[in-house]
């Protein structure tokens, strides 16, 4: 594999990970924020087993849970909240289309919207080259920061471990 896909491969890592993280750290945070914090342990959980739904085992979307969070950390500090065009991040890298010209070339990520009388528009564009990936890696980061500072801010147990 070339250095250029190995890259593209380790920083790809990088942001999906992150984006999971900050999922996760959204979902507890909402749990705590509840007054619902789950005694559950997750990682003991066996296909079948039943649950009750909450805020970390609800279906919500990423949209969901960044729109939930600021709308519980905007009255308190609006420099809290979470940029919500992250979500266009995700949704891009899910649903969108990566190709490169020839091994040795970043990947481009193209997203097309719905089709209106068999015509889609783009709706996201990017050259995942090592600016683009640093950029969205430190973004969704900084947005895992924002959650925990949160927490420990209004004073949740959750991540509230100095």
């Amino acid at each position: 594999m070339s250095n250029v896909l190995d890259e593209h491969s380790k920083n790809l890592g990088k942001i999906v990970a992150n984006l999971q993280s900050l999922e996760f750290s959204l979902r507890v945070f909402l749990l705590e924020a509840d007054g619902t914090r789950s005694n559950v342990d997750y990682s003991r959980l066996n296909v079948g087993d039943q649950i009750a739904e909450d805020a970390f085992t609800n279906w919500d979307q990423l949209s969901d849970l960044i729109r939930k969070y600021n709308e519980r950390v905007m009255s308190i500090d609006s420099s809290m909240c979470i940029d919500h065009s992250i979500v266009e991040i995700r949704h891009a890298l899910a649903h969108g289309r990566v190709s490169a010209y020839s091994p040795e070339e970043p990947m481009h990520l193209l997203k097309f919207s719905e089709p209106k009388n068999k015509h889609v528009e783009v709706t996201y564009n990017a050259e995942m080259n090592a600016t683009w990936f640093g950029e969205q890696i430190k973004r969704v980061l900084d947005a895992i920061i924002k959650v925990v500072d949160a927490c420990k801010k209004l004073g949740m147990a959750t991540f509230n471990h100095s």
